[in-house]
């Protein structure tokens, strides 16, 4: 039997207690570690959301979205974000191969953040990376909802200016149908803006304009001339080139015959298509039947000429019509244009 008493047996006893220590200062090492960590994910966060508040637009949500992946993530992480914009999907950033998928979600679903890190994600990280994607889905479905909003006040502010313009704003398609007309060409031309959509261009101005010249012809012209000449011009055969080379080679060349009319009239003269492949020509200071005769002749050889259509050199030829107009008769405009034209 051994007996300690004294010093030896404090040292003893003071052995295990010096290794209960290590374990315990090592355990609160790794927690004091992990706190620090798990405090620097608090801030960290909070700053990456702060960020996702003051962005104006969803590009900068999605610019700060990816600034924030290495934060969260560690230097080496990368992110990338799949959004959808209408019809598009659009991605931004390069998260590599098989990374994390987190969805973006406000009240609905704006899109995916992907996350890849060479190490992989843990746990930690995993759940601080979900917490700022919720962060980033709502901050995606606010802007877009801002965006929205500030379109349609822009819209309603650009319709209103339109709409109380004194100018005559039109909007075309392609093919030159009018799709929207402001309503100021009441007042300018006589037309009520809802009889205009869904026409073509080329048959709205140019009869309402020959209308016009010819009411101040008749009613204030300053010519010494009594009378005056109107010319009509009907293209021959015009349905069959629709027919056979398709609408828009018949509606370009009917741009080409009323270049050619306008180029060989005098200042003061007006060259107008009233409707489908019907010209007329008010010649105000043409007063005899022989001057209007050589004037419809000159016009008509003007036509003729071959031109290059849809890739073909083709021929037109036209008709003409004469009216002498008798100013001091001042029949009303209606009376002077053709039953066709009218």
């Amino acid at each position: 039997m051994l007996l300690l008493t004294g010093r030896a047996a404090f040292a003893l006893v003071q052995l295990p207690l010096l290794g209960l220590g290590g374990v315990v200062l090592h355990a609160l090492g790794r927690a004091s570690g992990r706190y620090d960590r798990a405090l620097a994910r608090e801030r960290t966060l909070r700053q990456a959301g702060g960020a996702l508040v003051a962005a104006p637009d969803r590009d900068t949500v999605v610019a700060a979205g990816l600034a924030a992946v290495p934060q969260l993530a560690g230097d080496d992480a990368r992110g990338a974000i799949t959004i959808a914009d209408g019809h598009r999907v659009i991605v931004k950033g390069d998260a590599g191969a098989d990374p994390l998928r987190i969805p973006l979600r406000g009240r609905h679903l704006q899109g995916v953040l992907a996350v890849g890190a060479p190490g992989g994600v843990d746990d930690g990280t995993r759940t601080v990376l979900e917490t700022f994607a919720g962060e980033l889905g709502m901050a995606l479905e606010t802007a877009g909802m801002a965006s929205k909003h500030a379109r349609q006040e822009a819209d309603a502010w650009y319709r209103s200016l339109i709409d109380n313009a004194a100018d005559v704003v039109t909007v075309l398609d392609e093919d030159g149908t009018i799709r929207f007309q402001t309503p100021s060409i009441e007042d300018v031309l006589g037309y009520p803006p809802e009889a205009l959509a869904g026409t073509k261009l080329i048959d709205l101005a140019n009869r309402a304009r020959f209308v016009d010249r010819l009411e101040h012809a008749l009613y204030t012209g300053s010519s010494p001339q009594e009378r005056f000449a109107v010319l009509f011009l009907d293209l021959d055969d015009f349905k069959k080139i629709n027919d056979s080379l398709g609408h828009p080679a018949g509606d370009e060349l009917l741009r080409i015959c009323a270049r050619r009319l306008t180029e060989r009239l005098a200042a003061g003269d007006t060259a107008a298509r009233l409707g489908g492949d019907e010209f007329a020509v008010l010649l105000e200071t043409c007063a005899s039947p022989e001057a209007a005769a050589q004037m419809a002749r000159y016009l008509l050889d003007a036509l003729a000429e071959p031109l290059e259509l849809a890739g073909r050199r083709i021929a037109i030829s036209a008709s003409a019509g004469i009216a002498l107009v008798d100013r001091r008769e001042q029949p009303p405009a209606d009376e002077v244009l053709p039953r066709s034209a009218a």
